[in-house]
């Protein structure tokens, strides 16, 4: 693990409400939410695009804690907020300290959880931990389903 210093940042994409626990059941809301951001090309209609590679998704407006509700949104970061399309939002990710904990090469659904399996198992990341907005940034170098992947985990300072 690593902290960093990260400069604000504006994100464009597609969101959803939900919380640890449907994420854990049948009810899952951010694989569908990735699917409709697959199929629908939502990279293409995001005006103002800063890096075509790059793809964040944003954990944010938590309710409490890893247990309560958050926001996720799937989105790439913008230089600007003009022109966001219908049904998606703006977001920006405020200057703040973060833990980045970086992922091998591979599949993203299995990076991802295990970096966020890292991160929880950590005590002092636990310790340390906002809940305000953390995000994960993806590096699509290799297509839509695998490559690089870092988690940024929001901190006190």
């Amino acid at each position: 693990m690593t902290t960093t210093d990260i400069d604000k940042f504006r994100v464009v994409g597609i969101a959803v409400r939900t919380s640890h626990r449907t994420e854990n059941s049948t009810k899952q809301r951010i694989p569908h939410l990735w699917k409709r951001f697959l199929e629908e090309r939502v990279i293409d209609k995001i005006p103002n695009r800063v890096d075509s590679q790059k793809v964040f998704a944003i954990y944010t407006e938590y309710d409490s804690d890893e247990y309560g509700k958050y926001t996720y949104i799937i989105g790439m970061e913008v230089s600007e907020f003009s022109n966001i399309p219908e049904g998606m939002i703006g977001k920006t990710i405020k200057q703040d300290n973060y833990e980045m904990l970086p992922s091998e090469n591979g599949p993203f659904n299995e990076a991802v959880p295990k970096a966020w399996k890292k991160a929880r198992s950590d005590a002092d990341l636990k310790d340390k931990r906002k809940f305000d907005t953390d995000f994960v940034s993806y590096d699509m170098d290799e297509g839509e389903s695998k490559g690089k992947v870092q988690l940024y985990v929001s901190i006190a300072s």
